[in-house]
């Protein structure tokens, strides 16, 4: 029997909810991952360095954002499957997703990825299972912070260099120094420091007042649910072709132009850049892109999903087919692997 195709949808946390990713420490509650906000590291001691993992190499002068983790476990499989176990290394494993804003090609992307077994320095081997003795863990371990290990930087969570003596916060460099004193600090002064420095940081990143910091939501994980095709006139309403509305009017009074697109003026943005100067075109020529976005086309309890995967090779239901990539590892930064 195959295992389902996983799908990914962008969840706004509720003002209670417990911290996000591995901000965490009970790792039951991790899930599929989380999107924008600032990276939470799966191995708080040994963070990569920002010159690195933000680095374009298409554009220099450019830096990559953090857009989205993903917790994808190898541990914890059934009994008798080939992958996973509780002694398996990458018991817990996250990928870390980045790209540049200014490039339009494939290259302005960068994975990292970080594994951890179950028994780690930084995580308890079993979380308790009580609602109060998970709460009182939350407050009272420390060993999952990076902070514990030295400082971080107060905008993009990498490792920092430079405390800014008017601030008194640590940066990894100028670029966020000057980000965080624009956009946060000037204004805590201008509001007349109306609540702590550090409570108004946290609120200005919720608030998506850094420019550089993308809207922070809880990845949440289901698995796809069957497509029901019909015959007649419903074959027009699931069509795999690229003519029909990725966006449709549904009549609100907020309809703009966005929800008359058709697929084909989408396939016909993505795919005028040019891979590498190659020839090869990336988007709608793209077999994976293409199925993605044919799949949202067809709308269903599908259509708001930010990710789709299957774990396990061989799954036959997954939208792309990439015989490489046994693991799941073959596409990620090997130099900057942890």
């Amino acid at each position: 029997m195959l295992d389902p195709v996983q799908l990914g949808f962008s969840v706004v946390p509720e003002e209670d909810s417990p911290p996000l990713g591995h901000a965490a420490v009970d790792w039951l509650g991790w899930d599929g991952g989380v999107s924008g906000g600032r990276p939470s590291w799966l191995n708080p001691e040994r963070i990569p360095s920002s010159d690195v993992a933000l680095r374009c190499p298409e554009c220099p002068a450019s830096r990559m954002r953090f857009v989205a983790q993903l917790y994808c476990p190898l541990g914890g499989a059934e009994e008798g499957s080939d992958d996973g176990g509780d002694d398996h290394p990458c018991y817990h494993r996250s990928l870390y997703v980045f790209a540049c804003p200014d490039c339009e090609g494939p290259c302005g992307c960068r994975v990292l990825r970080c594994q951890l077994p179950r028994v780690n320095p930084y995580f308890p081997e079993d979380p308790p299972e009580e609602d109060v003795a998970r709460a009182e863990l939350e407050k009272s371990w420390t060993k999952h912070r990076p902070e514990t290990y030295g400082c971080v930087c107060e905008v993009c969570n990498f490792p920092s260099r430079i405390k800014c003596p008017v601030t008194s916060k640590n940066f990894c460099g100028e670029r966020c120094s000057a980000e965080y004193k624009k956009f946060v600090y000037e204004p805590w002064l201008k509001d007349g420091k109306i609540s702590t420095l550090d409570e108004y940081t946290k609120n200005a990143i919720a608030g998506r007042r850094l420019p550089s910091v993308y809207d922070r939501k809880e990845i949440v994980v289901e698995e796809e649910p069957e497509e029901e095709i019909g015959n007649g006139d419903d074959d027009a309403k699931v069509q795999r072709g690229a003519d029909g509305a990725l966006f449709p009017d549904d009549g609100g009074e907020e309809d703009d132009d966005d929800a008359n697109m058709e697929q084909t003026d989408l396939n016909r943005i993505v795919s005028s850049v040019a891979n590498g100067g190659t020839g090869k075109r990336v988007g709608a020529e793209d077999p994976v892109s293409t199925a993605f976005r044919d799949r949202l086309g067809r709308g269903g309890q599908a259509q708001g999903q930010v990710l789709r995967y299957s774990r396990w090779p061989g799954d036959a239901s997954a939208v792309g087919d990439d015989e490489d990539d046994d693991d799941g590892n073959d596409d990620d930064d090997d130099d900057d692997d942890e």
